[in-house]
């Protein structure tokens, strides 16, 4: 037999021992003698006062759930020379669990037969848990991603295919698409107004880092496009070089829809105001921004070629309320507020209970503005 190898062993190896959290074995199997260095002991909660223990002792620290694998791992290890790896848990007296992976090599002796076996058995408890938290971790931000629909995908460079998850296929109206496409595939279904668009951001993504967004289009099973919010940022080994692109899509197509609806509205109101002589006046509560239709210019007689008058300039003349879009109005006193700002070539302007109260800004102002009409009372 040879030389044991515990004994060979220097402060290096005591040192790696320490840092690793591992424990050196070895055990005559004809015997059943077995040697163990002191990290062994610790490892599985014996008192290194006394002998190695044999192996059903050993066995025994094996939880429960893990014990008849290993001893059947075990067993066939024992009956031909090799390598052998396995992970299991350690249920120690005190109820402490440890979590360890054993890599084992068996020797013939001269006769041909097995005879010694030796081994490494390694504390993987702080990584088994990193792991566990790691797998629980991405599985919540996969069911995250599925309940937001949001489309993750991946392009590899070097084979121009594209992989992408449930929520990509089913953006495409493709659920039974494989695993990735080719990156022609999704070129061609990419709007011909938006080709440039895509390529740009992609090799704005390549050439820098930090993440590029686009908007494009892209034709679905259905035979629509749907208007798509994407989100890549470039993937690059340890080297820097780019080996791909990643990233996130988010259907944009119902709020898209929408946009333009309110913009169609928006246009229709407008085009009404103008027929019946309507001023139309927005301000912008957050930034102050004030914007006048058409009839606005004509009614106070100002150049449409020239910007509206600044929230500023109207409360210094006295056209609005300086208390803001929040204020109680008064017809009378709205009147003398107007008259002070200018007054129209022709007829008169004044704020009437029928064409005169707030509205809601158009767009995304919506929710930040105070919009009011006024009406010409020239006859």
């Amino acid at each position: 037999m040879d030389q044991p190898w515990l004994e060979t062993g220097g402060p290096a190896l005591k040192l790696a021992q320490d840092f690793a959290r591992l424990g050196l074995f070895e055990r005559d199997l004809r015997t059943g003698t077995a040697l163990w260095d002191l990290q062994m002991y610790r490892l599985l909660g014996f008192d290194p006062a006394q002998p190695a223990p044999d192996a059903q002792a050993t066995l025994e620290r094996i939880h429960p759930d893990d014990r008849a694998r290993v001893q059947a791992e075990y067993g066939a290890a024992a009956r031909a020379a090799g390598r052998y790896a396995s992970r299991f848990r350690v249920l120690l007296a005190d109820a402490t669990q440890r979590e360890v992976q054993a890599l084992l090599e068996v020797r013939n002796g001269s006769d041909g037969r097995p005879e010694l076996l030796r081994g490494i058995l390694i504390d993987d408890t702080e990584g088994a848990a990193r792991a566990r938290a790691q797998e629980e971790l991405n599985a919540k931000l996969a069911e995250a991603l599925k309940l937001a629909q949001i489309a993750v995908w991946h392009i590899d460079t070097a084979t121009n295919r594209l992989y992408h998850n449930d929520a990509s296929r089913h953006l495409a109206g493709m659920p039974d698409w494989p695993q990735y496409v080719d990156l022609d595939v999704v070129r061609a279904a990419t709007h011909p107004d938006d080709v440039a668009v895509a390529l740009r951001a992609a090799n704005e993504a390549l050439a820098r880092p930090g993440a590029v967004d686009a908007e494009t289009r892209y034709l679905d099973a259905t035979g629509h496009y749907r208007d798509v919010l994407t989100r890549r940022v470039a993937e690059r080994d340890a080297s820097g070089k780019v080996i791909g692109l990643m990233g996130v899509s988010l259907d944009q197509t119902e709020r898209v829809a929408e946009r333009k609806r309110a913009q169609a509205l928006v246009h229709r109101i407008d085009l009404v105001a103008d027929a019946a002589g309507v001023g139309i006046w927005s301000v912008d509560v957050e930034s102050g921004q004030v914007e006048w239709n058409a009839q606005m210019f004509h009614i106070y007689g100002r150049d449409p070629g020239e910007p509206a008058p600044s929230l500023r300039q109207w409360v210094a003349a006295g056209f609005i309320p300086t208390t803001g879009a929040r204020s109680r109005r008064s017809g009378g006193d709205r009147s003398s507020r107007a008259s002070a700002v200018s007054r129209p070539s022709s007829g008169s302007c004044a704020p009437t209970a029928r064409c005169a109260r707030w509205r809601a800004a158009r767009g995304a102002n919506c929710a930040r503005a105070a919009r009011s009409m006024w009406a010409s009372t020239s006859t």
